[in-house]
């Protein structure tokens, strides 16, 4: 699979740096979120044995069932989804976080820790629930309890600035 996102070096460097073992991926619905996780498995499938993808986004599942948080372990290459087996996953019972933020900020914590026990690097997808205070919460309760090392955003406008603005030069 090549790689459909042209990152910067500086944005190669973090994703490669064995310090950054939580990376977690954010940013409205069809930004590109998934493809950019593709990518960067693909990378970091190069460089480290075990490399484990969090599948967070609900609502369009590609590990374990619809409506839950599951997580997968990838050694040797990134070739699909459908090629990682599902190890583990969290029911939340919902496509959507609106309405369901506990489940859904507990379910990624949990499933994110037992990713982290299994690899070297976890890669986290996430929903585009971003919008207004339930968006704000959501992001903001996920990164503050799974502590992700490196956050990439992806952004049209300025749709995640009421996000990251509580984050900008943090080290997590």
């Amino acid at each position: 699979m090549r790689e459909r996102f042209s990152l910067d070096d500086e944005v190669i460097e973090a994703i490669l740096e064995p310090q950054n073992r939580i990376i977690m991926v954010v940013g409205a619905s069809d930004t590109g979120k998934t493809t950019l996780v593709e990518d960067i498995l693909t990378l970091l499938a190069r460089t480290f044995k075990k490399v484990a993808v969090v599948d967070g986004d609900i609502g369009q599942s590609h590990l374990g069932p619809p409506t839950t948080i599951g997580w997968g372990l990838i050694q040797n290459k990134f070739e699909s989804w459908k090629k990682i087996p599902s190890r583990d996953f969290y029911f939340v019972g919902a496509t959507s976080p609106l309405g369901n933020l506990l489940p859904t900020v507990v379910g990624a914590k949990l499933i994110s820790e037992i990713a982290k026990n299994h690899a070297e690097k976890v890669v986290m997808d996430t929903t585009g629930m971003v919008k207004g205070g339930a968006g704000k919460a959501l992001k903001i309760s996920k990164i503050d309890l799974i502590r992700p090392q490196l956050i990439l955003a992806l952004q049209r406008e300025d749709e995640l600035e009421h996000i990251l603005i509580f984050f900008r030069g943090m080290r997590l």
